[in-house]
């Protein structure tokens, strides 16, 4: 089975990002402030070079990230209605979970079996293709600048405080639904990580959509680099 790596920060400052086999980490153990949310296939450094990351492999969750300072209950509607969009358009109901960061951000996770069959198999430029179906399912607060490659894109975790005073809290489908502006801080309040889905259901539409997507990934040119 292939070795999969997170990273991870403790304080979520400037400190270095700490490798670890991503089968042994549990997070309500180590608690860290910031993981990455997709596994890389190697270790990957400051000092890695193009080709070990051109050819590095991912697996994880689809992940969204919606933020909108300025607008708390704009940003809610846009996560409403990317969570709706999943559910009615793409038949998806398990295995779909909504994240309140603690400031004024929602992050929407669904788990990769949702649309890939068979057994856990790291994907080239997973985190392209997890860009593309983002914007084929973008709202105006959808933040693209989260799909990143090398070691991976670091998101917040649950279990430590932000210096708000908040928390990164799961909510339910139905919590999502009713959410308001007002109740946001309320329920980032108390600590609270929810438990992980382990009831998944594979949903056709969107692993359609997927491939689709993987296939023009695929089809891209790679960029060469120059030999020194």
């Amino acid at each position: 089975m292939t070795k999969l790596y997170s990273y991870y920060q403790v304080d979520g400052s400037n400190e270095e990002w700490k490798p670890v086999h991503t089968n042994v980490l549990n997070l309500a153990e180590v608690k860290p402030a910031l993981v990455t949310i997709l596994a890389c296939d190697r270790i990957i450094t400051r000092e890695s070079s193009k080709d070990i990351v051109a050819e590095a492999k991912y697996w994880g969750p689809l992940y969204f990230d919606l933020d909108n300072e300025d607008d708390l209950t704009g940003c809610i509607q846009d996560a409403q209605t990317l969570v709706h969009k999943l559910r009615t358009e793409y038949g998806v109901e398990k295995g779909l979970e909504v994240y309140l960061s603690g400031k004024k951000g929602i992050h929407v996770i669904v788990d990769p079996r949702v649309f890939i069959e068979g057994r856990v198999a790291p994907v080239p430029r997973l985190f392209t293709i997890y860009k593309e179906m983002a914007f084929k399912l973008a709202t105006p607060s959808t933040d693209f600048a989260v799909y990143s490659g090398r070691a991976g894109r670091m998101f917040r975790t649950c279990y430590k405080q932000r210096d708000n005073g908040k928390w990164r809290v799961r909510i339910s489908l139905d919590q999502l639904a009713a959410l308001t502006a007002e109740q946001y801080p309320q329920l980032c309040s108390h600590f609270y990580p929810g438990s992980p889905d382990t009831d998944v259901s594979y949903c056709p539409k969107l692993a359609l959509l997927y491939e689709t997507v993987a296939q023009k990934i695929a089809g891209q040119k790679k960029i060469k680099t120059k030999p020194v």
